[in-house]
């Protein structure tokens, strides 16, 4: 079960947060939190409370997150594992890219991938920080430190 709980702050608003309790294997109860960093005017714990106008968006963007937590505990509650989407290769989705719309900076990029992963294949789900840093450090060895920045917004 997941409840969105409100924290008020010192500034007047309230920090949105989400309190989980679940059965772990052995069955015990646990309880934890996730602070969502999304802020609202007032406390909208109680259903009687009207959601302002601008907070609306927030509070959308709160029970979608809330949502998904709640989808992805009961799929671990009952042993199941989340669909995954289709793994795709990295050079393959930004050649697609390339072929909806020209774009001369993504087409160099992608040739600077293509000498940079050589023969191996890559995908998009194992794009992380360490790989991102390796390429950049690639870059600055081949192309300006300007043309660098460009390729890697």
């Amino acid at each position: 079960m997941i409840k969105v709980r409100f924290k008020p702050l010192k500034s007047g608003m309230f920090s949105t947060y989400l309190d989980i309790y679940y059965k772990t294997s052995d069955n015990k109860s646990k309880r934890s939190y996730e602070f969502l960093g999304i802020h609202v005017h007032k406390d909208y714990s109680s259903s009687r409370v009207r959601i302002m106008d601008k907070d609306s968006e927030n509070m959308k963007l709160v029970q979608a997150i809330r949502n998904k937590r709640e989808t992805d505990l009961n799929f671990a509650k009952h042993g199941y594992e989340k669909p995954n989407r289709p793994s795709l290769e990295l050079l393959d989705y930004l050649e697609e890219c390339l072929t909806k719309k020209f774009n001369y900076k993504l087409e160099c990029l992608i040739i600077h991938l293509h000498k940079y992963l050589g023969k191996k294949s890559f995908l998009i789900s194992e794009v992380k920080e360490d790989f991102l840093n390796a390429f950049q450090n690639y870059l600055m060895l081949v192309v300006s430190q300007n043309t660098t920045h460009a390729y890697m917004l």
